[in-house]
Order: C-alpha cells, then structure tokens, then sequence
C-alpha cells in the first residue's frame, strides 16, 4: 500500500501542509491509521480514495492544532510546484500566449486550504466532483461552488499577471 499510494498521499499533504517536515508527519499518519485498523478495501479505487479522506483528516487536523498554538498555517513565499515545466497555449487578441502550469499552481497555492484542496483533488488526481465530495466529507454542492470560487479568483489573478506583465500568462478562457 504504502509503495502503491505513498508518493500521491505525500504529493496531496505537500500541497496542502506548509512545509516537507508536516506532510510526512501526515503521510506517517495516514499509513499508521490504515495499519491500526487493518482496513481491507474492495477495490484499488477505494483504497486510494480512502487514504485521501484520511491524509485529508489529518490536514485539518494540522490546521486547527496551528490555530490553537497561533502558527501561519501556509507560507505563500513557500509554494509546492505540483507540474514542472508544462504549458499551454491559449489566444489573447489575436495573439498566441504560453500559460505556464508553474504560474497557475503559484496562484493555486494561495487559495484557503479547501477550494486548494478541492483543485489538487479536481485537477491533479482527476477525482470527480462526487469523489472529492467524499473525500472532503463535504456534498458535492460545495465542492462545485469551491471549484467555481477558486477558478474565479485564479482568473482574476492571473488577469492582473497579465496586466503587471509579471508573467506570461494570457486571461484567456483557461479558467472559465
């Protein structure tokens, strides 16, 4: 399980957790839970999304024990780079424009944890709207309307890159 899922469980605490060190004191959480309970799955999907709820578990739990002890949850001058390197392209009157993944995910990153959770889950691991609702113990409403919120807010964003010129990013229909 753990060479199975290890590498996603850590990649999802990572873009949630403000540092390395939290995400493995997670990801130990996470398997700890799984062989304490000697849970057995129906299938690899199952499987997988319940260590997803339970990482996701114990991220809130990360949150709310930095609250009680007044910690920054999230260093934005710290962000996870979860795709390296891929572009697309996108038209901006007329013209072609590269919007570098890089730059999207440094926006990401400065969401509140759920809607950055819902994106990762959405986005990165391809979860439906349903399965990510399962997994954030949350109904798919909410999970529509975070995606709705996040993508609004990254469009915003990534419209005043534009227009500052600190990025090559094009407002395009990327996030519509």
């Amino acid at each position: 399980m753990v060479h199975r899922y290890g590498k996603d469980v850590f990649r999802f605490a990572r873009s949630q957790l403000p540092s390395s060190q939290d995400a493995e004191d997670v990801f130990q959480e996470t398997f700890r839970t799984l062989f304490e309970r000697g849970r057995s799955f129906i299938d690899e999907a199952d499987a997988k999304r319940w260590l997803f709820a339970t990482a996701s578990n114990h991220c809130k739990h990360f949150y709310r024990t930095a609250k009680r002890k007044g910690a920054t949850p999230l260093d934005p001058t710290d962000p996870v780079k979860w795709v390296r390197g891929k572009t697309t392209m996108t038209i901006y009157q007329g013209e072609p424009y590269y919007d570098s993944y890089h730059d999207v995910w440094d926006e990401v990153n400065k969401l509140s944890p759920a809607p950055r959770e819902a994106m990762y889950l959405y986005y990165v691991e391809d979860y439906s709207i349903d399965e990510i609702a399962e997994i954030t113990h949350s109904n798919p409403t909410a999970v529509r309307v975070r995606l709705h919120r996040a993508r609004r807010k990254l469009k915003l964003a990534m419209q005043e890159r534009r227009i500052n010129g600190s990025g090559t990013i094009s407002p395009g229909n990327a996030f519509d």
